[in-house]
Order: structure tokens, then C-alpha cells, then sequence
């Protein structure tokens, strides 16, 4: 009888105590997880001591903590991976942007005729960058002649300018991968 008296009294005494926390609390969105909260301490208080009379050895306290610790060592785990991606993301977004402004400045200095739009891909690979590509815009600076077109010389002509222009997007593409220190094929130049 004796042990019956407590429980009903632990029971009551809980519900005066989330009666007046819920009273305390404002109206917004954290009273709903405080009202969930409340109900699981509720709830607590009320198996207690049904699960007493069931397992000897059953101690809430005991399991409550257990189930604390296992969902700390996993939430850690998961905040981890997810940091660690973040970071990742970060690192690879701040050196292509570092090695974008770095191109486009080295290519300025060295080919002062014309403009570069650059755009770099990379990846991480055993905890190091790896560059995947690099493509390089290349337009002649101020305004274009117009090109005078003779339907029986286009061909000569076009041939001609696409040389030229194969002879420029190759010596672009040389400077940087010197400059860089990457490889040729990992290089695109293209005209803007």
C-alpha cells in the first residue's frame, strides 16, 4: 500500500511541476518540444515502478542514460561526417576560387591583348586537391574588325584565322600549364 502511495504522489507532484512550466512558457515554437519533453518525464514516472514489478534489476535511471549515451555517440558521429563534408565543400570551393583568380591575373599579365574568363573543377583524392579541369575563355581585347568575306576566298581566309587562332589558344594553354604546374590535356582554351 505503501509503495502505491508514492507512485500516485511522484505522479501527482510531476503533474503540478509540468502544469506550471507550461504555464511559464511563452507561446511559441519551443513549447511544443518542452510539452514533449514534459510527457516523457510524465510517462517515466508512471512505468517506473511497472517495470519494477516486472525485472528486479530494471532501474530507469540506469536505461535512461544508456539510451543518452547511445544517441550522443551517434548524433557525434553524424555531426562529424557532416562537418567533414562541409568542410570538404568548403576547401574545394575556396581553391577553385583561389586558383581562378590566380589564372585569370597570371593571364592578364602575359597576354595583355586580351580577356580571360576562367573556370576551375577539381576534387579531393586521399586528402589532397586534385585539379579535374581547368577552361579558359580567351577574347581579344577592344572592338573586332569586321572581316572582309569573298565567297570564292572564305575558305583561305578561315583557315588562316582558325590557325592564328589554334597558334594563340595553344601558347595559352602552354603558359598555364607551366605557370600551374598541371598537365596540357587537363587544360580546355576556348573562344568567348
Amino acid at each position: 500500500m505503501e509503495i502505491i502511495k508514492a507512485w500516485i504522489s511522484n505522479i501527482c507532484t510531476v503533474v503540478l511541476f509540468i502544469t506550471a512550466v507550461e504555464i511559464i512558457l511563452p507561446d511559441n515554437s519551443l513549447k511544443k518540444y518542452a510539452k514533449f519533453v514534459l510527457g516523457l518525464i510524465l510517462m517515466t514516472v508512471i512505468i517506473n515502478p511497472i517495470m519494477k514489478v516486472y525485472d528486479k534489476n530494471f532501474d530507469i535511471n540506469v536505461m535512461s542514460s544508456n539510451v543518452e549515451k547511445a544517441i550522443e555517440i551517434k548524433e557525434s558521429k553524424s555531426n562529424m561526417e557532416e562537418y567533414k563534408k562541409n568542410n570538404l565543400n568548403a576547401t574545394l570551393e575556396t581553391f577553385n576560387s583561389n586558383l581562378k583568380k590566380l589564372s585569370e591575373e597570371k593571364l592578364k599579365e602575359k597576354f595583355k591583348d586580351m580577356d580571360f574568363e576562367v573556370k576551375v573543377k577539381s576534387d579531393i583524392e586521399h586528402n589532397q586537391v586534385k585539379i579535374t579541369s581547368i577552361e579558359a575563355g580567351v577574347k581579344e581585347r577592344g572592338i573586332q574588325k569586321i572581316k572582309k568575306v569573298a565567297i570564292e576566298s572564305f575558305k583561305s581566309e578561315k583557315e588562316n584565322t582558325n590557325e592564328n587562332e589554334n597558334e594563340r589558344f595553344n601558347e595559352v594553354k602552354q603558359f598555364l600549364s607551366k605557370e600551374l604546374n598541371i598537365q596540357e590535356k587537363l587544360i580546355k582554351i576556348y573562344q568567348l
